[in-house]
């Protein structure tokens, strides 16, 4: 007895299944995206990046050093993990993500939610400068 099936069903099967395992890993960088500040407004070269703590625009392969420190602190928005400059560009992680005082949690709407840059590309702010968080001096009194 032999069983005759539709051609291309056992490929379109296999197709499925593969698609089945892939899901989880997808599911997982919107899950990560939503962990922190601007998650999917992330902007790079003028253009969307999804894959925020990836080498790869969308998400896969190794991690740039953004999603090497977003590992390290549990994959949480930590006030530590907000003021690290993973990219090294002289902005703070919660700087570049509009979270500048490093307060946002999950769901609420981050202080900024424009211009907002990658955290783990360095970037040049030529027309922008890094805002100074210490408090100006006061000025000297002149001698009289």
């Amino acid at each position: 007895f032999r069983l005759s099936t539709p051609m291309g069903l056992g490929r379109n099967l296999l197709l499925g299944v593969c698609a089945l395992c892939a899901l989880p890993s997808a599911l997982g960088l919107v899950t990560y995206k939503e962990k922190i500040p601007n998650g999917n407004a992330v902007m790079e070269g003028g253009s969307l990046w999804p894959g925020v703590g990836h080498t790869s625009r969308n998400g896969s392969g190794p991690r740039n050093q953004f999603g090497i420190d977003f590992a390290a602190a549990g994959r949480t928005w930590t006030v530590s993990f907000c003021n690290m400059d993973s990219d090294g560009d002289g902005r703070s992680n919660g700087e570049e993500l509009g979270d500048p005082g490093c307060v946002w949690q999950v769901g609420a709407t981050p202080a900024r939610t424009t211009d907002i840059t990658h955290p783990g590309i360095k970037n040049t702010w030529a027309s922008s400068p890094v805002p100074d968080k210490s408090p100006s001096p006061s000025p000297s009194p002149s001698p009289s």
